[in-house]
């Protein structure tokens, strides 16, 4: 059944994605010249292991998008690994990028990816403004010590910002610090289920 629900969640997934690539079969050129910046906010930053925590992904310079997808990039750690327990796309926000749109999104915990693509409206939020993406729920695994250190993966590949008023490029701003140290907690499960170890 976790591999039947998994693979809904990809087949959906790829639709946006193409959905997103139709909306965009002309090529068009960059009306910003400055990137659009990434910035995090943790729920806490420091943890034990097998601790739970939020991040929050947030733009600047994007206002006149119609899509995005991200993919978080986890370095860093002594030890153990940080594990993706779930994606959501607070559309209740005040700060949300499409808030007051039409939007369409879906998240693929078992890739990491979140994808979101407003189909009515416009962006509420001006391009000089902070707007919220997305919130993932990581947990540190039992074994997990030391400074983690957390972006978004920019390459073409994981990370997209599309629209007339696309950026040319995606840039991350300071990287989001867990700093994992003490006793470990019960065994983390991540989005499938399954403990870190099994």
């Amino acid at each position: 059944m976790r591999s039947s629900h998994r693979a809904v969640s990809l087949v959906v997934l790829a639709g946006f994605c193409t959905l997103a690539a139709t909306a965009l079969a002309e090529p068009i050129k960059p009306m910003v010249d400055k990137p659009a910046v990434l910035t995090f906010k943790t729920s806490t930053t420091t943890l034990t292991p097998g601790g739970e925590f939020k991040i929050d992904v947030f733009v600047a310079n994007a206002a006149d998008v119609s899509g995005y997808q991200l993919k978080l990039n986890v370095k860093g750690g002594d030890a153990g690994n940080l594990i993706l327990k779930g994606i959501v796309v607070d559309q209740n926000r005040s700060d949300f990028l499409f808030r007051g749109s039409r939007v369409i999104n879906t998240t693929a915990p078992a890739t990491g990816e979140v994808v979101a693509i407003r189909y009515e409206g416009t962006s509420s939020i001006p391009a000089s403004k902070t707007a919220y993406l997305a919130t993932f729920t990581l947990a540190a695994s039992p074994d997990a010590k030391g400074k983690f250190k957390i972006t978004v993966d920019t390459t073409e590949e994981a990370t997209l910002i599309t629209g007339p008023g696309s950026p040319g490029k995606v840039v991350n701003g300071p990287a989001a610090e867990i700093n994992i140290a003490g006793q470990p907690n019960a065994p983390v499960r991540d989005s499938r289920g399954k403990t870190e170890r099994s």
